[in-house]
């Protein structure tokens, strides 16, 4: 995937970016730690006093010039990280609802407001909340600070590029990409590319679907849906039997069942990044002559301690052609303008490579904060109970890991979906619905892959 972070002239001042440069995860991690006595009271925050009227409350105290009540605005940026990366789980899966009713263009705007909410999940994440128009940055002691920028859907892509080409961003990125328990970054150390961790961080952003001048193209598109009529001519459209094929890649791609919960997907963006760095940033040999990528990876496998056949299974998949890249990287990869009948693919599979980064560095402030799938049981529960994933009486385990077990409801309408598909050459929409309405109706819960990324 080439890089292609060429927006026009972004409009932050030097002021600005100095304010977003303030910004600081560990104080956000030590913000994350503080809310275990509002989960006691089973809530995310008790009696805090952003939880109403939050942005006029933000507005006036900038506008009056008035203190920021600092913990309470701390806790609820931390707070907002998780919730914000499952409400985008859940516009993805009303999206994939959109495809099964053929309705692309609200397919296309749900999947761009799945993009959005991932994205300020992850910049809350790092200590920087997306408001209104008035914005908040936490700084590594704590102190919350606040600064005029554009609207919230401006503002977002605008922090996002920012923040991408941080030294924060290529160290969260090297630390939650995880591929058989090894994080990326020491798989690009022994692939020997590690000499700009911050170069290399633009590289593995897009490579994880995050190409912001896209992401902008996706909001305009979003425009374009949200206010101008369907319909007016007759528009070209993707097929049931395409659509059924997308949304069972998405979800394949997906399975938690493995080392880690995004294992699959990690290691399709692993040989991303692989191939990615070793055009840009070749690697000489002992003649001076730029090394052939298989020898690169033969080096890189042996710095490794894997027995014979990891290794010979590893080297396959990073030179071979057995396994071809899974649709939603191919679309995320897609630059077709919006009326290209696919496009809101493309728009479904950048937001959930985006979703993926986002629930990686909230797993992580879950993680580090020693949250247990208890402690959050009143949170993942009820988002089980509304969604219709259980009831009180079959709902997960509370040991950990037991959420994945949630995965099997999934598995099940995979296969029928795929065997069903298999037994049809020409399906209309009407047909496919009539025939696998119970499938799709766990498949349109992309909410299951919110709670078995988030809870431990």
């Amino acid at each position: 995937i080439k890089i292609l972070i060429v927006m026009p002239p972004i409009s932050l001042t030097p002021n600005q970016i100095h304010f977003l440069n303030l910004s600081s995860r560990s104080a956000i991690e030590s913000s994350f730690q503080q809310l275990y006595s509002d989960i006691g009271h089973g809530e995310w925050l008790h009696n805090n006093y952003y939880i109403d009227d939050t942005i006029n409350k933000i507005r006036n105290n900038f506008t009056n010039n008035l203190p920021i009540h600092n913990s309470d605005i701390c806790k609820y940026i931390a707070a907002s990280a998780p919730t914000h990366c499952m409400d985008g789980w859940g516009f993805l899966g009303r999206s994939v609802h959109c495809i099964v009713q053929g309705d692309t263009n609200t397919a296309r705007h749900l999947a761009y407001y799945a993009e959005l909410r991932a994205a300020i999940s992850l910049l809350a994440s790092a200590g920087i909340g997306i408001f209104n128009n008035i914005h908040v940055v936490i700084d590594q002691s704590g102190q919350a600070h606040y600064e005029r920028l554009e609207g919230t859907h401006i503002a977002t892509w605008q922090v996002l590029q920012h923040w991408a080409s941080t030294q924060a961003a290529a160290n969260l990125i090297g630390d939650i990409i995880i591929v058989d328990s090894i994080p990326l970054r020491d798989w690009l150390t022994e692939f020997r590319a590690t000499g700009n961790f911050t170069t290399l961080a633009s590289h593995w952003l897009t490579v994880c679907g995050l190409d912001l001048n896209i992401f902008t193209s996706d909001r305009d598109a979003r425009n374009i849906v949200s206010y101008r009529p369907s319909h007016l001519t007759r528009p070209l459209r993707v097929n049931a039997l395409e659509s059924s094929e997308f949304i069972s890649d998405l979800w394949t791609i997906l399975n938690p069942n493995l080392t880690t919960r995004f294992n699959i997907l990690d290691r399709y963006l692993l040989r991303k990044s692989l191939q990615t760095i070793d055009r840009n940033i070749p690697l000489s040999n002992s003649d001076g002559e730029n090394m052939l990528y298989s020898d690169r990876i033969s080096l890189m496998l042996s710095r490794f301690s894997f027995n014979p056949e990891r290794s010979i299974g590893f080297n396959e998949f990073f030179i071979g052609t057995n396994n071809p890249d899974p649709l939603i990287l191919d679309e995320a990869e897609r630059r077709q303008p919006f009326n290209d009948p696919r496009h809101h693919f493309e728009v479904i599979s950048r937001a959930t490579l985006l979703l993926r980064i986002a629930t990686g560095s909230c797993f992580r402030l879950i993680k580090n904060a020693s949250f247990s799938s208890e402690d959050l049981e009143f949170w993942w529960n009820s988002i089980g109970i509304e969604r219709g994933f259980w009831n009180n009486r079959n709902k997960p385990g509370t040991r950990s890991g037991d959420i994945v077990s949630i995965w099997d409801d999934v598995g099940f309408a995979l296969q029928k979906l795929n065997n069903w598909r298999n037994k049809v050459n020409h399906a209309s929409y009407s047909g496919m619905i009539k025939k696998q309405n119970n499938s799709f109706r766990v498949l349109e819960g992309c909410e299951r892959i919110g709670l078995w990324g988030l809870i431990p």
